[in-house]
């Protein structure tokens, strides 16, 4: 193999510099450090985080790449490379065969972690690591350097993990059924778990070896004090599937070390500090019992922060009003949950030759996956009482946004990539560690975007150490450095859009008063694939100029949250102006929604409201009886029939509505007072 490089001495120096720089901001930053005014379950700061390390790491490509000998492909075989062209397609064709392409592409604003602009910056990332490894391996300092990387990465997060959990946790900490969560910089435990998962598996692989291989007192003891660190900051989660994926995944570590090591002897010691690791992790986790015991208990308060704002966007008042929904709540344990959502995402899948070839794409769940929703969800609270951002498995995710072909393409690509690489290269179990967690845990998570991140990281090691290169390192081409610059201009742009956006929602959504007419304008014709922005202007300048221009985009969108905005400010308008024609156009966007999902009580209820407001009581019925249909405890339709038959001066008939309702809503007693009055002093229109 020949190191020879074109480069100017000075070249080294930066790449050195941009790869320990792209490690301290994806993968240290990132995770932990958010900022409030990013709104979008707090995964806007890490994407523009990652977004602008990719722009740096461009810049490092311009100045230098790998370089791969033409042999390497020979080598590789004809499977690898037809395994390889027909995933590229059949990710293309996922694309081209979207629910919406452009979603698929630029994103739906940020709320899902998979589009091709979020995969551009990690293919820039991917290769400016794999240049910044093959730098390393012309010194021998790759494997040291990887490691050291690690084990401070390690340190770092159980630093913060600690002082989360015992420090600021009152402004930071997740309760969920009085329980103190650690969520870290992610927000939510279990993608906190599925980082930690990550991380722990690679220092129990780390430990077990220095035990096994007899390293250095202060290195096996170091590695030891990181086990246990790291192994605190994961049974802090409280998520029980990270640790039985840990089980797992520790499991896999130690048959693949007992196949590695030769002699009886060497196989014993493997068992022995397994043993005494996992000894080390039980006693960790008795300290916390009690809590995990209270995490077992009922799922009714699963998440307040969940239901407060369920109750809100149906119309509560507060997290007591939600709570009345979720009394079945307790019959399902969260893998009932998890098998239902699982069962739903199939179903999708499945639902059409498109679907199940080409996927709903990468981006376009929020169209296509509310069409399949089982009323069982009205049930629950958590966040399936609405519509998911995507199906908590990374396989059942993957074959539903991008269909068998892309699947399966990628799956038989990766295996002949590691059959590749593993043929070529000493097997590096904390690698292997690193990998098996991110797949094993990928059953119950999908990946966010740090966790994403150290998968690309270690790739970009494993691609450095694996393949024999004519040349490691080069100067690009001018066809090259077009290419560069013009990833460059699209993810600056793209991260500027993203960013201003969610300035603009936190300006929208924190001041008590409106913004200027002038100001919201501005930040509604932000170019984004999400028309929040838009319906901003709407709600609170109904008769703004462009407020009937984009009601009237919203009213054609495919995405329900516009459809539900519209119909909305449609019935706004319609009380402002007394016009019935508003009206009839926002009971066409129920409608709408309606024929994509008709599962939600909240619609048909919000549907006979419309009906009630225009006096056409044949159709108000029916709707209000739907949502009780769906949901015998949607209290709020048993008000509105209450309503209705005041309406039709049926007082007593209100009345038994009331009670039905107030079982549910003690409040409800000042309505059957009224309708009490009623009877005895019946309204001018009923006399």
């Amino acid at each position: 193999m020949s190191t020879k490089t074109t480069t100017t001495k000075l070249v080294p120096a930066v790449v050195f510099l941009s790869g320990s720089y792209l490690f301290f901001v994806t993968l240290v930053l990132a995770p932990f450090v958010n900022f409030t005014m990013f709104s979008s379950f707090h995964s806007t700061s890490k994407i523009i985080f990652i977004s602008i390390a990719a722009l740096f790491g461009v810049v490092q490509l311009l100045l230098v790449v790998p370089s791969l000998s033409k042999r390497l492909f020979a080598k590789a075989g004809k499977i690898l490379s037809t395994a390889a062209g027909f995933t590229v397609i059949s990710f293309v064709l996922s694309t081209l065969f979207s629910t919406s392409p452009l979603a698929s592409v630029f994103g739906m604003f940020t709320s899902w972690e998979s589009n091709w602009m979020m995969w551009l910056a990690y293919t820039c990332l991917f290769f400016s690591w794999w240049t910044y490894f093959l730098l390393l391996r012309k010194y021998s300092s790759e494997r040291m350097v990887f490691h050291t990387l690690l084990s401070l990465l390690i340190v770092l997060t159980i630093i913060y993990s600690l002082g989360e959990y015992y420090l600021w946790k009152p402004s930071t900490g997740y309760i969920s059924q009085g329980v103190t969560r650690l969520s870290l910089g992610f927000k939510n435990p279990l993608f906190a778990a599925y980082f930690l998962g990550m991380l722990w598996s690679y220092n129990f692989s780390q430990a077990l070896t220095n035990f096994v291989n007899k390293a250095s007192i202060l290195k096996t003891l170091g590695s030891t004090i990181l086990y246990l660190g790291i192994s605190t900051a994961l049974l802090l989660t409280f998520t029980r599937s990270a640790l039985l994926m840990a089980g797992v995944t520790a499991v896999i570590i130690t048959i693949l070390a007992v196949i590695q090591k030769t002699s009886r002897q060497e196989r014993v010691k493997v068992v022995i500090a397994v043993t005494v690791l996992t000894t080390f992790m039980g006693l960790i986790g008795y300290q916390y019992r009690n809590d995990y015991s209270a995490r077992n208990t009922d799922l009714v308060a699963e998440s307040q922060q969940t239901l407060t704002a369920i109750s809100q966007s149906i119309g509560g008042e507060g997290l007591e009003d939600g709570l009345v929904f979720y009394q079945n709540a307790a019959q399902y344990s969260s893998a009932d949950i998890r098998l239902l959502e699982w069962k739903w995402g199939i179903k999708t899948w499945l639902a059409t030759p498109k679907n199940f070839f080409f996927g709903v794409g990468p981006d376009a769940g929020f169209f296509e996956l509310p069409k399949y929703r089982d009323p069982i969800f009205n049930n629950f609270p958590t966040d399936s009482a609405t519509k998911p951002f995507y199906i908590r498995s990374l396989y059942i995710n993957s074959l539903v946004q991008f269909g068998i072909l892309a699947t399966a393409g990628s799956a038989i690509l990766l295996f002949f990539v590691f059959r590749y690489v593993f043929t070529k290269m000493k097997i590096d179990i904390s690698i292997i560690a690193l990998l098996v967690a991110y797949f094993a845990q990928g059953v119950f998570y999908y990946p966010t975007h740090v966790t994403t991140i150290l998968v690309i990281l270690a790739f970009a090691y494993i691609a450095a150490r694996a393949l024999d290169y004519d040349e490691t390192l080069r100067k690009p081409i001018p066809t090259e450095k077009a290419l560069l610059l013009v990833i460059f201009v699209t993810l600056l742009l793209w991260i500027f859009t993203q960013a201003k956006a969610e300035f603009a929602i936190e300006k929208l959504t924190q001041n008590a008063v409106p913004l200027e007419e002038t100001t919201v304008e501005a930040y509604a014709a932000l170019p984004l694939q999400n028309n929040v922005l838009k319906r901003f202007l709407v709600y609170q300048y109904p008769e703004h100029r462009l407020t009937q221009t984009y009601l009237t985009q919203l009213s054609q969108s495919k995405d329900l949250d516009d459809l539900r905005i519209a119909a909305d400010s449609y019935y706004t308008l319609a009380k402002l102006k007394n016009d019935p024609t508003f009206v009839s156009a926002s009971i066409d966007a129920y409608k709408k929604i309606l024929s994509v999902d008709a599962t939600l009580p909240a619609t048909w209820d919000s549907l006979g409201l419309r009906y009630l407001f225009i006096k056409n009581f044949s159709d108000a019925r029916p709707a209000f009886e739907r949502a009780l249909q769906l949901k015998p405890d949607y209290w709020y339709a048993y008000m509105h029939l209450g309503e209705l038959s005041r309406q039709q001066c049926k007082p007593q008939e209100a009345i038994e509505w009331y009670k039905k309702a107030e079982a549910f809503i003690p409040t409800a007693e000042n309505e059957i007072q009224e309708a009490e009055q009623e009877i005895k002093n019946p309204p001018s229109e009923c006399q």
